[in-house]
């Protein structure tokens, strides 16, 4: 699961998705048709592996697994970089998850179990961020096992939540009774511009750090 998070995480529909946007016309009222039409030809997009691999001083990106039963919630809380807060600074939230669910053959819907990635505190992520447009609406993402998510923003912003970003992963089934687990991999990626001079990686990392070495110490002991 982690793998195939990962390798969407860095998707992005780019100059492909432009191309098809002037293509296709006016979006209009029809927004949502016009985006599911170009998510056909494209899904999540080009994957650029590079940004999975390789993190820059203005990139963090930070993953989780683990598997989740029925009408149950795993929470995550990942520190934010302090010197984002009140900061003008154009800054992008990359979430990606992808789940296993068992599946029902007798039933319409096919997929036993559907997992949604929401936050756990303000809807704003405490970075002033929304949806960006050139990406698939969350009615096509919902008819998968896959989530991938941008959300972009620049204006300045007070912290909540202590400085986390909190997010929930919340299992619910479609089919019937889910007697299985499910097992989950999320990717989450901060980033500013290159240039920005603000050290997204070095600060996340030192936040994560204590978190780390006293799980590290407790599964030694």
């Amino acid at each position: 699961m982690l793998l195939k998070a990962l390798l969407v995480h860095g998707a992005t529909w780019g100059k492909a998705g432009a191309r098809l946007d002037e293509a296709f016309g006016p979006a209009g009222r029809d927004w949502q048709r016009h985006r599911d039409n170009i998510s056909r030809f494209l899904g999540y997009g080009r994957p650029e592996i590079n940004r999975v691999l390789d993190c820059t001083a203005e990139r963090a990106t930070l993953f989780a697994f683990g598997d989740i039963e029925q009408d149950t919630q795993d929470e995550f809380d990942i520190p934010l970089p302090p010197s984002i807060e009140g900061s003008t600074e154009a800054r992008r939230l990359t979430m990606t998850m992808a789940w296993l669910t068992p599946v029902n053959a007798r039933h319409q819907q096919y997929r036993s179990a559907t997992l949604e990635l929401l936050p756990g505190g303000d809807k704003g992520y405490s970075l002033a961020v929304e949806r960006a447009s050139g990406q698939p609406t969350h009615y096509a993402i919902n008819r998968g096992t896959l989530f991938h998510c941008i959300f972009e923003g620049e204006s300045a912003v007070a912290f909540l939540d202590g400085g986390i970003l909190r997010l929930r992963v919340a299992c619910r089934a479609q089919t019937g009774a889910l007697d299985d687990r499910v097992p989950y991999a999320v990717a989450i990626s901060l980033e500013t511009g290159v240039g920005s001079g603000i050290a997204v990686y070095d600060e996340v990392r030192a936040a994560v750090q204590p978190a780390v070495r006293a799980t590290a110490g407790a599964v030694g002991g």
